[in-house]
């Protein structure tokens, strides 16, 4: 994977992978701040700035003159926030990049932040954390983060509440940008059919407005709070569940035997959980495991949908199957399909531009450094079964289990659990 580095005048960090046989670029402009940097009093800002950035500047007054000067060209704009990091990218045909930075600096330095806009945009938040909160399947998610880390921005939904951004002031959001955005916290990603000098030179023009700035700090995690539960009754079809325990940081030097473990325990269809909770006892349709890293923190879930008629089965049978990790070192042959099963993933997952371009990204603006991909092989190759006994004993202890569950008297179900 070969990409080049740059710092540009005003300290904003400037990747370039150039990519041959391929005629588009991804240009992504990602910051390291999210919901994690705001307090309780303007939860949901990052993400209300993340939609305002798209309504307009002087020169491209509407949400429309901003998409249509993307999508005019056959490209794509998009943005995404989460709790550590804000992401603002583009795809377009190569020869379009010069437009790409000119728009992302556009929307970035010059927003105009109207307060008809925000007040709109509040509008459409607040109906959007509403339909979040339809959607059991997604919102159990949420509640896991909050059972995990209580009265902790890390713990809310990105989103804030409707209350929260409702209270969002004008001066708020420009406080809140003056704090984060900007160059020293930001990072500028290109990736596919791209010249490295010539996208240096684009990215000066473009950025030489942005004033350099502070990097941002975040509120520590503290130490563990013993299991928490978090119960909303509500009238679905199942019992939306997630079981949670502590995980690592994306700093850990485990945190690839942590893979290599989510993946075994339900991070295919022939894991464990999906081959005895959903094949053999036939308890859900879907049964996963994944694990979140973080700065400080992290997290190993298991979601289920289950009927509610045997939710506490479920709970018995997830458990079981953690339990067996605690207890008995995986065999050689069922860590090398997963090893395998995950190498092919990654180099699957590496073949277009936008995956190139988050993979050295995320990387350089959260770790400080990028790994290639063969290094990351390299690393799970090392795996070995007492590894994972080991952690999965560490980690996955039972009093420090932590459960979120929807759906009709789940407040009276999981008595398994308890």
């Amino acid at each position: 994977m070969n990409y080049e580095q740059f710092e540009l005048s005003n300290g904003l960090r400037l990747l370039v992978a150039p990519m041959d046989g391929v005629r588009s670029v991804t240009t992504a402009l990602m910051l390291a701040v999210g919901s994690r940097a705001e307090d309780d009093s303007e939860a949901g800002v990052a993400h209300l700035i993340e939609h305002l950035v798209f309504k307009g500047t002087p020169r491209r007054p509407t949400p429309w003159a901003i998409s249509e000067s993307i999508e005019r060209v056959g490209g794509v704009i998009n943005a995404s926030t989460d709790k550590e990091a804000t992401v603002y990218w583009t795809k377009t045909a190569g020869e379009h990049l010069p437009l790409a930075i000119d728009v992302l600096a556009d929307m970035l330095l010059h927003s105009k932040l109207s307060s008809v806009e925000i007040a709109k945009e509040k509008a459409v938040i607040v109906e959007e954390i509403g339909m979040s909160m339809d959607e059991p399947q997604g919102w159990v998610h949420a509640l896991i983060d909050e059972a995990m880390w209580p009265d902790h921005p890390l713990g809310r939904d990105v989103a804030g509440t409707r209350s929260s951004v409702q209270a969002i002031s004008r001066s708020g959001i420009r406080r809140f940008m003056a704090r984060h955005y900007s160059p020293g916290n930001a990072l500028l990603v290109v990736a596919g059919h791209a010249d490295p000098q010539q996208v240096r030179g684009y990215a000066e023009e473009g950025f030489s407005g942005w004033a350099a700035g502070p990097r941002s700090g975040y509120l520590p995690v503290p130490e563990g709070n013993g299991g928490q539960w978090k119960l909303e009754d509500k009238p679905t079809e199942q019992v939306h569940l997630c079981l949670a325990f502590p995980g690592l940081s994306r700093y850990d030097p485990d945190r690839y035997t942590l893979d290599v473990l989510a993946t075994i325990l339900g991070g295919s269809s022939t894991s464990r959980l999906f081959v005895q909770v959903r094949e053999r006892l036939a308890l859900a349709y879907d049964v996963h495991a994944y694990s979140n890293k973080l700065a400080d923190a992290g997290s190993v879930v298991v979601y289920a949908g289950v009927d509610p008629g045997r939710a506490d089965d479920a709970v018995s049978a997830i458990m079981h199957e953690i339990e067996r990790l605690r207890r008995r070192v995986v065999t050689e042959d069922e860590l090398r399909k997963t090893v395998e099963y995950m190498k092919g993933r990654l180099y699957l997952g590496l073949e277009d531009t936008h995956a190139i371009a988050s993979w050295i990204g995320w990387q350089e603006l959260l770790l400080g450094r990028i790994e290639p991909p063969e290094s990351v092989v390299a690393a799970l190759e090392r795996i070995d079964g007492r590894h994972i006994r080991e952690l999965a004993n560490r980690l996955l202890q039972p009093d420090q289990l932590h459960i979120a569950a929807i759906g009709p008297g789940v407040s009276q179900l999981l008595a398994s659990a308890a």
